[in-house]
């Protein structure tokens, strides 16, 4: 963190579910790096704090991501994890706007 600058104080909320959304694990932390940790325990194919910082930087707040591991009586387990911040910085609601001014424009044809 840079000298003089503020840190924001977050609540970042987890939840692990299978595909039918069915809550497996849910919880709360105000470290993302903490989170990322226990999540891991969880999900051993878990992304790294790095990555998950960097999604959520991207998608304003919000890091979600479908996960496969195999488990020890030859089943496979897949789960879907994610992770919402409470707070939104105007920079990422600003660099949302910036991204999605990029993209091309949908035009219906009414001519149909």
């Amino acid at each position: 963190m840079k000298k003089g600058s503020k840190r924001i104080d977050n609540t970042y909320t987890a939840e692990i579910t299978d595909l039918a959304f069915n809550p497996s694990f849910k919880t709360s932390s105000n470290s993302l790096r903490e989170l990322v940790k226990l999540i891991q325990t969880h999900v051993p194919n878990m992304d790294t704090h790095s990555k998950v910082y960097r999604e959520m930087r991207v998608n304003v707040g919000v890091y979600m991501s479908l996960f496969t591991h195999a488990l020890p009586n030859k089943k496979i387990r897949q789960v879907v994890v994610q992770i919402t911040s409470k707070n939104i910085t105007d920079k990422d609601i600003d660099r949302f706007y910036a991204h999605a001014a990029t993209l091309p424009q949908y035009t219906p044809d009414v001519t149909k």
